[in-house]
């Protein structure tokens, strides 16, 4: 357990300490945090053992609402931990060199690290609802991040685009969940794994997928909301390699994979997810081959990827599983490689445009040589890994369900053309052939901090390929276990015989090159093909309507009429008030005797000739003395029914109110004529009948247990006071009083500001 909260706690706590180790190192500030991810890497390793069996830690929180700090420890979510801070630490060693002269790297690195120890939460939680906050805190975080070079109005734009797409559909997952706990009984997963057979049988099963797979589906990049994650790229590069390597995106993989035992193995499950997956592989390869830039190349090829993996998901079974992680695994190993080279690219000749791009072979060899090795995994030809991640797909395709079995294969093998082609694209067009363009930097090497990560990642791109059994088996297997809930045999290697698999990939590979060499004439078809009927409008027409809706709301609801806001406020409170009522009251008991009856009933028509008279005043000396009546007679009213202190309260505000009115009225011109409608007249008095209705009906305990007993048993022993009021007021709701007490205390400060103002 505190390995566990190591992991989440110690990111959190260096973010937060950032801002000062930059003021005292100043830019060894990456040098001193690098330690922390690698060290959480190795702690995380340690836990291993522990992880094959799986071991579940609960503290607890609000029991009562079934919300506990639970923290699971399995082969998926150890898989996902190590993924996440093995990237970092690279990550980071790579943001040395790549921000070498930015100034603000207190706020990167707490921004880096807040996302960093954001995602070891999604990872490692298994209550749903802890899990939300974590999978909000990525979108807050990735947000900071996207938007660093907040001058920029690209990164800004980019920004708010992640973070209304990926929190608005984690508002609808936080729906899912609480219909999913309503079905199963627990926001805990372990809980409802139990009772997954129930949960898929129950009427609410349908709208709770639904609701689940939109926030797994916006986070994933899946489409149609693929467009937030090219638009990510305007953050630093650094921040682009992590993010599409092993976190943000990977985070509804991840959620899609932690609850396929759960809500997986039905058609709903099989044909919503897999038919997304594939139509956003498709979608993500065609248009990664339109773009010239870099990083927008590899952004989109990132979206075509993470349908290969949801698609996966979808298929279900144990091989199907094992296919998705092993096709994350090299994913996160070249992606992250690709992104850290096309940064050191940017940085040694001042652009990403493959227009002007070409020949830098010569001067960045070592950058070209690390690339070829991510880009051979991604195109998916042997001996890397990514050869048998793409058999592994192949093959999974092919057991499909009912239609899938026909267009699944058929979609795979174009994604897989398609992936080839955008692939030559990328390291063809930077590295290959002549400079084509000006640039604006004499190309050179990459610093040292830059290209060793990718290094790192190269070399192990190698093993993934060579002898993917040793790393299938210790690392993917137990994770694959976990999602598909069952472990069996399956045999990894390059070479498995002429097969299905390696026919479809030989037509993938074979018209992938046709299409890179005949690219000159596919171009123009291309650009008449255009790409807005896959990218959409959709978002930017979705916010302007929005906007639009906000104006007429504000124009209709702020328009400077306090009498249209008393409207409002009393028609909210009498819907509720009658809701209250006519749905949920028994019907009301008038209780029989009365103290005094006869002086009450004096007091109560005191106080609603009190009332008439405020709203039929001509002048504001007679509506003030009117308005001291109705308190008085409450006063009053307290008095007869044994609240001394209430009345004394409400006597002594009274005073006060009445003096400050005249002080204030004084001022004012008189009153004219007397405004109101008839309508005005109907909605008050039909709230203030629900409300007397409400009010009957609670002192009569027809809403809830009354609580009174409770504070005359409790307020000597727990409070040490006799007036219980005092207690409940200081004690039992001390933070509310503490509450009002500030709020008063700065309305004071403001109204002494607003006249030592007005003296001047």
């Amino acid at each position: 357990m505190s390995s566990l909260l190591w992991a989440i706690g110690l990111p959190f706590t260096l973010a937060l300490l950032a801002p000062l180790l930059a003021w005292l190192v100043g830019r060894f500030i990456g040098w001193v945090l690098l330690p922390a991810p690698a060290i959480l890497f190795l702690l995380l390793l340690r836990q291993w053992p522990l992880a094959q069996s799986g071991a579940t830690w609960t503290v607890p929180w609000l029991t009562a609402l079934g919300v506990d700090l639970t923290l699971r420890l399995d082969g998926l979510t150890l898989f996902f931990a190590l993924l996440v801070t093995g990237i970092g630490a690279l990550v980071v060693l790579y943001s040395i060199g790549y921000l070498a002269k930015e100034r603000e790297l207190g706020k990167f690195y707490s921004y880096l690290l807040g996302f960093m120890g954001a995602m070891l939460g999604v990872v490692l939680s298994d209550n749903l609802v802890l899990l939300f906050v974590f999978w909000e805190l990525t979108s807050v975080t990735s947000f900071l991040l996207i938007g660093f070079w907040d001058r920029d109005s690209a990164s800004r734009q980019g920004a708010q685009q992640a973070l209304v797409i990926t929190a608005a559909g984690g508002l609808a997952m936080l729906l899912g969940f609480v219909l999913l706990a309503a079905a199963g009984g627990s926001f805990e997963v372990r809980t409802l794994l139990a009772a997954s057979q129930v949960l898929r049988a129950h009427p609410l099963y349908g709208p709770a997928l639904l609701l689940v797979l939109l926030g797994a589906f916006t986070k994933s990049a899946q489409f149609p909301f693929h467009i937030w994650l090219p638009g990510a790229m305007a953050a630093p590069t650094p921040v682009s390699a992590y993010l599409h390597s092993a976190t943000m995106v990977k985070a509804g993989v991840f959620l899609l994979a932690k609850l396929a035992p759960v809500l997986g193995g039905t058609p709903l499950w099989t044909y919503l997810v897999t038919v997304g997956g594939l139509v956003t592989l498709v979608v993500g390869a065609y248009l990664a081959l339109m773009h010239a830039d870099l990083k927008a190349l590899l952004a989109y090829s990132t979206v075509s990827s993470l349908g290969l993996m949801v698609a996966l998901l979808g298929l279900g079974g144990f091989a199907a599983s094992e296919a998705t992680l092993w096709y994350l695994l090299n994913h996160a190993a070249f992606k992250a490689a690709l992104f850290m080279a096309a940064g050191s690219v940017d940085h040694a000749t001042g652009t990403r445009d493959l227009e002007r791009l070409g020949g830098l072979r010569r001067a960045m060899p070592l950058t070209a040589g690390l690339s070829l090795v991510a880009a051979l995994s991604m195109a998916g030809l042997p001996p890397l890994g990514g050869f048998i991640s793409k058999e592994l797909f192949f093959a999974s395709t092919q057991h499909a369900p009912g239609i899938l079995a026909t267009w699944g294969p058929v979609l795979a093998v174009l994604g897989g053309l398609l992936s080839f082609a955008y692939t030559a694209k990328f390291w063809l067009g930077t590295f290959a052939g002549r400079t084509r363009g000006p640039l604006d930097h004499e190309p050179h090497e990459a610093p040292s901090s830059m290209w060793l990560p990718a290094l790192v990642l190269a070399v192990l791109a190698m093993p993934l390929g060579l002898v993917p059994g040793v790393l299938a088996e210790t690392v993917v297997a137990p994770a694959a276990a976990v999602v598909a809930g069952v472990r069996e045999e399956l045999h990894l290697s390059l070479w498995h015989g002429l097969t299905p698999e390696l026919a479809m990939s030989a037509v993938a590979v074979s018209l992938g090159l046709l299409l890179t060499l005949a690219w000159r004439q596919v171009v123009p078809l291309q650009q008449a093909l255009g790409a807005r009927p896959l990218v959409g409008r959709w978002y930017e027409t979705l916010m302007a309507g929005a906007l639009n809706l906000a104006k007429w709301l504000t124009h209709l609801s702020q328009n400077g009429s306090l009498a249209s806001y008393a409207r409002y406020s009393l028609l909210a409170l009498g819907a509720v008030a009658a809701y209250v009522v006519f749905y949920r009251l028994p019907p009301v008991a008038v209780p029989r005797s009365l103290p005094a009856p006869a002086l009450m009933v004096g007091l109560a028509l005191v106080g609603m000739g009190g009332a008439a008279t405020v709203v039929l005043a001509r002048t504001r000396l007679l509506a003030v003395l009117a308005l001291g009546a109705v308190g008085a007679s409450v006063s009053t009213l307290f008095v007869l029914l044994s609240a001394p202190d209430l009345a004394l309260t409400q006597l002594l505000v009274e005073v006060v109110t009445l003096v400050l009115f005249l002080l204030v009225f004084r001022r004012l011109p008189e009153l004219g004529k007397v405004t109101g409608s008839l309508g005005d007249g109907l909605l008050t008095g039909l709230v203030g009948s629900a409300v007397a209705g409400v009010v009957l009906a609670s002192g009569g305990g027809a809403l809830f247990p009354k609580v009174a007993d409770y504070f005359v048993q409790h307020s000597w022993p727990d409070g040490h006071g006799r007036n219980i009021v005092n207690v409940i007021l200081v004690d039992f709701r001390g933070f509310d009083t503490l509450g009002e007490i500030t709020v008063l205390a700065i309305a004071a400060v403001g109204v002494f500001a607003l006249l030592a103002r007005r003296g001047k």
